[in-house]
Formats: C-alpha cells, structure tokens, sequence
C-alpha cells in the first residue's frame, strides 16, 4: 500500500507545475534595504526608503568620484558602511576603526568596488576594489579587506586589509579592465567577476585581455579564479561589467571612445548556480546606429527589471546628440539582437553626457558627468517604445562637482527554495465560503502571490494551484527566496452511516475517522454530543454531521428510532432536566439540556398541597424561572410532565 501511495505522489509531483519565480533576487526587501545607500560623487549620496528616494547634498557623506561602495543593513535599511577614496567609514560618517590606508583607487575604476557579505556570517563582509587606472599599468591588482561590524561597538572595524587576490598576474602579460561586480549564487554563496583588458597606447601583445575570472565565494572563504575565454579583445581598460536580475547573462563593454577602435559589446550566459560563462557573443556597433552626422559611442548599458530588454545610452558629440537604444534579448542570437535595435528617442537636453545607468526596484537611474540632475527611465519593461518614460530630471542633486558613477551592487548569498505542498486546503463546495491558504512561513517579508497580492494570507472561493513567493535573510546570513506552490482541491466527504453498537439498542455509532462530529434530535442540534457515537435515552429521528481536517462537512440520512422502552424515555426526561439552586431562596430555575417540547410543571408540599402550576415550552438551553419567595420554610416537589405523560419529580428545600 505504501509503495502504490509513494507512485501516486511521485505521479502528482511530476504532472503539476511547480508555480514560477515571482520575486527576482534584486526585487527582495533583503536586496533593496542592502542597497539602498548610494555613493555618487564627493558629499553626494541618495537614500531609498520603499518608492522615496532623498538626495544626500552637503551632508558628512563621503562619496568619490569613481569605485564606491556602500552597504546598508538588509532589514532594517540603516547604513553599515561605505567606501571612500582609501577610507572606510562608518554608518556615522566617521573613520572605521582601522580604516584608513587602503589600498585602492578614486577614479578610472567606474565599477572597481564592491561589498560582498561572508557566506555563514552576520557580521563580517568583504571589500574588493582594483587599483588599476588608464596610464598606471603598474598598479594593476585586485585587493581585499575584511570588515567585522561586531567590533567598535556595532560601528565596525576593519580587521583585514590590502590583502591581495591576484597574485598569479605577476609576471604576467594582464590588465584588468576596470569593473568588479559579485554576483549571489544559488547555494548560499555568491561570484566574483572580471575581466582582463590591455591598453589601447600600449604596442605589446598582452595576454588575457578576452578572458573572465570568477572567483568563487563561500563559508569556506574564497576560491579561485576560474579563467573563460570570452569573444570580445578589451581594448581599454575603462569599461562597464553587468549582470541581469536573471543573473544568467553578463553584458561587457569595454567604452569605445572616438577613434578607439572595437565598437561592440560582448554579451555571454552565466551560471549562477557553477559560476560557468560560456556562449560569448559580440554584438558589433555600427556608425549607423547613431544620430546622422555625430561622432558618437555607448557609453553604458542596463538591463530592464524583466531582463527581456538591454538598454544602451549613446552619446553624441557635439553635446546634445545624446539618445537612448534598446535590443531585445528574447532570443540569444546575434543577428535577432542586432536588428531588434530600436530608438527610445531624445530627451530634452542632455540625457546622459557621461553618465552611467543603474537598475533599481523597476527604475533604471541615470547620472550625469556635468549636470547635477539624476534621469530615470520609467517603464523599462513596456514591449513599446511608447511605453518607456524618459525623465530627464528626478531630483536635483547639487550645484558643485561631477556625477559620473553609481555605486556597485551589494550581492547577498543566495538561494532558492521551491516546494509542492499537497492537499495544504481544500475548498469543500466551490463558491461555498472563502478559504484562507498560509504559506509555508508566516515569518518572512516580501509576500507575492500569483495573483499580485501581497498580504501573508490569501482568501480563495475556488479549486486550483496557487503559488506564493517571499524572502527571508537565514540565521547563516542567506538570502532566502521561497516559492510554495500551494495544491486546492473539491473535496468529498463520505457520508457517515449510522449504525447501532452490538447489541446495546441504545448506543448509536458510525465510523471515528473524522475530525469532528455533532449528533441531531428530530433535527436540532445536540449540547455536547461531539463524539462518533451516542447513547439514546428517547425516540425521534437522529442524524450525525461529520468534519474531515479540511473543514468540510457531510450529513448522514436520519436514523429513526422508536422502539425504546417508556422506562429508557423516562431516564431521557430525568437526565435533560436540572434544577438549581438547591437549597433555594426566592427562586427556582429549571433548565433544559435539549429540545424537550411542552411540558407541565407542579410544586407540590409534603402534604400533596399543589402550590405552583404550569405549562411551558422548553428548548435546549432554556430556563425557566419558578417564584419560590412566598413558600414557607420547608421541603417540596418539583413535577415535570412530557406530552406523552411521562413525569419525573425533584426534590428542593425552600430555605
């Protein structure tokens, strides 16, 4: 029987579809807490707080012009700690206990800084930065250091620093082109990735400069580099490295400047799960794809929130001939891509001199190299061109200093968890009542359910599979993601049949496999008959309404009995019927256990002196109230007649 059960199981398993992600892993309230500081140019900051963003002008936030980083507390949102120039600082704004001296680099390193959490630890965190520049190929590294926000008090303190990560470069023919990002993984663990360059002034053959590294980070610590050979020569260092909310595919730019030649961009898959880049693609450039008659070259590109979209920002020169371009990534094809090129259009004034683009809860932001405002395209998602928003102006960041750079993502290890949970509710009859479904954890944050809500619970009137997504940072600083998919089917109850136990003719049973039962007297409800049998002490109809665990109910066909004695109808009328108090003062009270119908009730003295009559009424649960406040002293009778003439007497002291 077992073995016939697990087949069905596996059967169910394997036929129903698993509900889709929902939430992307750069859409969860972990994620966007995490990165919800940004470091954008010297004493230049924005703070995001759900859909309100606050520009940080003039306040103690040390920015830098190139290669920030900045992390916040995942579920509260307060600042931990942010890179500056060769310095740590806290959430205060002041030095990191041992921050200062770091080795590292303020500009030509566009993306050359990020913070990545330890894998299995709360309290501690990674910075890597690059050290390289356009004309010191020198300095060409990639360094680490440790920060441990247990110390100082809960402000932090850097414990690790200068730690160098590439030391197989020496000797080597290898530039690093100037972006590190760290991307979350799918086993609570997350990627380093680079990619090799060369200088565009310098004649010599050097190696690498088609090839990515992945470094590989977890609990164990940090692993690596795994070398893969991309499509695409990096002919100079300054260049943009991105991943798409997907994380299955890389984007790499190496900026092509005027007269600087390669024009393409180097598209490839990524495993998040291996770390695995394979499937290099370039996607050339062509003059044509620029306003008619500027000198032109891209400067940055994003994904759309979907990844279904990569938009890139051409700028033209003279200034002014700036415009904005999507490809289309639903087919991994090179030509599909290249001719999928549409124009988003022109911005009124210059939308991105200089500027890079940043994917962030749905919005892709815009910063500028010489204007103080920050753009936005809105929509980014629309499959029209019509649909996308452009804004040239979402708040006013200051009147002094350049706007070049975002500061890089934080990545979180990750993970994802998906799960069927069978027969989790059941709708008895459709349409009957709501039904509330829970998910597996009613602990987390993020809630999304295939029907767009957001609430914990859901309330449903239908059979079907429904699924809900959300997240939750594990005790092992894991980024958790949860799909439940949650199985609602009709259910049908067998319906009890009613059955006499042995041969004790008045002790009705019927089968004690339900949860719940609720036994009936010629229609009426029982007081505390909830067991799957019942002794009867009178004759009428009897059925039983039974409860399975779901909540669903079936009724049996009524069960008449009317062959029990006068003397078992005689104990029925004695067990329904209490008197109290007893001894009474000025009154009397006889309560009803069930439905007895009319009966006649009598005070009588010791002497058979008839002191108090009536006829009444009584159902389950009614009182009636006798005056006893004129009778003497002494004891009596309480006679209590059914319409079938069987009479019962209490006795009762009046005191």
């Amino acid at each position: 029987m077992k073995r016939i059960f697990l087949s069905f199981l596996l059967a169910l398993l394997f036929s129903v579809q698993v509900g889709g992600q929902a939430i992307q892993y750069i859409e969860t309230p972990v994620f966007l807490k995490a990165n919800s500081y940004w470091t954008l140019s010297n004493r230049i900051g924005l703070h995001f707080d759900g859909d309100d963003m606050t520009p940080l002008v003039d306040t103690p936030f040390y920015g830098v012009l190139e290669g920030g980083a900045a992390i916040s507390h995942p579920l509260s949102g307060k600042m931990l700690f942010y890179t500056a120039d060769s310095i740590i600082r806290n959430g205060q704004h002041q030095v990191m206990l041992n921050g200062r001296g770091l080795v590292g680099s303020t500009s030509s390193t566009l993306n050359g800084a990020c913070i990545v959490p330890f894998p299995g630890d709360t309290n501690k965190y990674y910075i890597f930065n690059l050290t390289q520049t356009e004309n010191n190929k020198d300095s060409n590294r990639l360094y680490y250091h440790v920060v441990d926000m247990s110390l100082d008090n809960g402000r932090g303190a850097v414990t690790e620093k200068n730690k160098t990560l590439l030391p197989f470069l020496t000797g080597e023919k290898t530039y690093l082109a100037e972006s590190v990002i760290a991307i979350a993984g799918n086993n609570c663990d997350v990627w380093l990735v680079l990619h090799g360059a060369r200088l565009a002034n310098v004649t010599r053959d050097w190696q690498n400069s088609n090839t990515y590294y992945v470094f590989h980070i977890t609990e164990a610590g940090i692993s690596g580099p795994q070398k893969y050979q991309g499509d695409h020569v990096c002919d100079y260092v300054p260049s943009q490295l991105k991943v798409n909310p997907k994380r299955d595919m890389l984007v790499f730019y190496p900026f092509n400047f005027p007269g600087n030649p390669g024009r393409a961009v180097e598209l490839a898959r990524f495993d998040a799960t291996t770390g695995t880049i394979s499937h290099p693609m370039k996607i050339e450039i062509p003059n044509n794809l620029y306003p008619s008659g500027l000198t032109a070259f891209t400067h940055d590109f994003e994904f759309s929130p979907d990844g279904q979209y990569l938009y890139a920002q051409c700028l033209g020169l003279p200034i002014g001939g700036d415009s904005l371009f999507r490809f289309s990534m639903a087919y991994y094809h090179q030509d599909s891509i290249r001719r999928s090129r549409i124009n988003i259009g022109y911005p009124a004034g210059p939308f991105s001199l200089w500027g890079t683009l940043k994917l962030y809860n749905n919005v892709i932001y815009n910063s500028r190299y010489t204007r103080y405002k920050l753009g936005a395209i809105l929509n980014p998602n629309s499959a029209s061109a019509s649909g996308v928003i452009l804004r040239d102006s979402v708040v006013q960041l200051n009147t002094m200093g350049s706007i070049p750079n975002f500061s890089n993502y934080v990545a979180y290890p990750f993970t994802e968890i998906s799960r069927l949970i069978l027969d989790t509710a059941a709708i008895c009859v459709a349409g009957e009542r709501p039904l509330t479904l829970y998910p597996g954890s009613r602990g987390a944050a993020g809630y999304l359910w295939d029907d767009g809500s957001t609430d914990t619970l859901r309330s449903i009137s239908d059979t079907g599979t429904y699924w809900v997504c959300y997240s939750y940072l594990s005790k092992t600083n894991c980024l958790t993601i949860v799909t439940d998919t949650l199985i609602v089917r009709n259910r049908t109850v067998l319906q009890p049949v009613i059955q006499v136990e042995g041969n004790a003719s008045n002790r009705l049973i019927v089968s004690d496999v339900y949860a719940g039962y609720q036994w009936y007297f010629n229609g009426v409800a029982i007081e505390g008959a909830d067991k799957w049998y019942i002794d009867i002490v009178e004759n009428g109809m009897y059925s039983v309404e039974v409860t399975d665990t779901f909540g669903c109910r079936s009724l049996s066909e009524a069960y008449k009995v009317s062959n029990l004695s006068d003397d078992i109808e005689l104990i029925a009328l004695s067990h329904h019927v209490t008197i109290f108090p007893n001894p009474t003062g000025a009154f009397l009270f006889v309560r009803a256990g069930k439905y007895l119908g009319d009966l006649h009730f009598r005070v009588l003295s010791v002497l058979g002196k008839e002191c108090y009559a009536r006829q009444i009424s009584l159902g389950a649960g009614d009182i009636h109230t006798i005056e006893t406040g004129s009778l003497a002293r002494g004891l009596y009778f309480l006679e209590v007649t059914n319409n079938r003439g069987m009479r019962v007497a209490y006795t009762f002291s009046r005191q």
